[in-house]
């Protein structure tokens, strides 16, 4: 699978945070269900040549099954996932010419379907078995469990969860941990409307062991900068923005960068349908 993100923000219709301070919390309750339509804009290069271009369009589908301990920062709810992904081909260049290629494809293609089962608390932090392939971005946004202000910050632990099993043939899901910077921004528009929003960035440097594969990364380097639009009324984010960079010095000598934008907003559904959902994602990919 190519590289991409994927996120498990949820919500629906903002309200504009108030001049005080705020308290951001997840607010889970038993039954809620949500949908995700994100969307990656991503160039891929070989040995610092760009190789290709490509856009995902990913569809999510998420149910709370149930809540433990109520409302609160030991508040947590299970939830389970659907994740689909179609991916469309951009253009690239040519290995021997300095000249890009035209479109290698007009219309979204079926890529893959993901199943996952996570738990989440009220400040953020996920629970989840590692054979999970999804959500990729994992424990953000996770938040202090104290009042904000705008210009207030933090910083919490976090990890993305990848799928190289085609990129590299490593069969497990790949951990890339990382430290997460955060701060309140105060009220943001998106779309035409006025959020309380935050940013949140990380930068990645590492030397991972070995891993079973046909590569493996020898080195990992990277950046993320977001920033997060909220609901303080559901408590669930709305939407997100994203741009990022990775780079991966690989056991073979060669070396993959993938760079891009990404974009995700959630819209309201009333029940998770396996069979509906799959046939609405062929509708969005036609």
């Amino acid at each position: 699978m190519p590289f991409f993100y994927a996120v498990t923000f949820a919500a629906l219709f903002l309200l504009p945070a108030g001049a005080g301070a705020e308290e951001f919390f997840y607010k889970h309750e038993a039954g809620d269900t949500y949908r995700i339509i994100s969307t990656v804009k991503e160039d891929v290069y070989l040995d610092r040549r760009l190789d290709h271009r490509s856009e995902f369009l990913n569809r999510i589908a998420v149910k709370v099954t149930s809540v433990e301990n109520g409302q609160g920062q030991n508040g947590q709810a299970r939830h389970e996932a659907v994740f689909q992904t179609s991916e469309r081909a951009m253009g690239g260049f040519l290995e021997d010419q300095p000249m890009l290629l035209p479109d290698r494809g007009s219309s979204f293609q079926w890529a893959e379907e993901y199943e996952s089962v996570f738990d989440r608390d009220a400040l953020g932090h996920i629970g989840i078995d590692k054979k999970y392939f999804m959500p990729v971005v994992r424990d953000v946004p996770v938040f202090p469990g104290r009042d904000l202000k705008p210009g207030d910050t933090w910083t919490a632990e976090g990890h993305e969860m990848h799928d190289f099993r085609e990129s590299f043939g490593i069969a497990e899901p790949y951990r890339i941990p990382f430290t997460a910077n955060y701060e309140y921004l105060g009220s943001r528009t998106w779309q035409g409307r006025a959020y309380p929003a935050f940013s949140v960035s990380y930068r990645i440097s590492s030397e991972p062991p070995a891993v079973p594969g046909r590569l493996w990364p020898r080195k990992i380097t990277g950046a993320s900068d977001q920033i997060v639009y909220w609901d303080f009324d559901l408590g669930q984010p709305a939407a997100y923005e994203e741009s990022f960079r990775m780079i991966f010095e690989l056991s073979d000598g060669s070396t993959v960068e993938y760079r891009g934008t990404a974009q995700a907003e959630i819209i309201e559904s009333e029940r998770m349908d396996k069979k509906s959902l799959a046939e609405e994602i062929t509708d969005e990919i036609k």
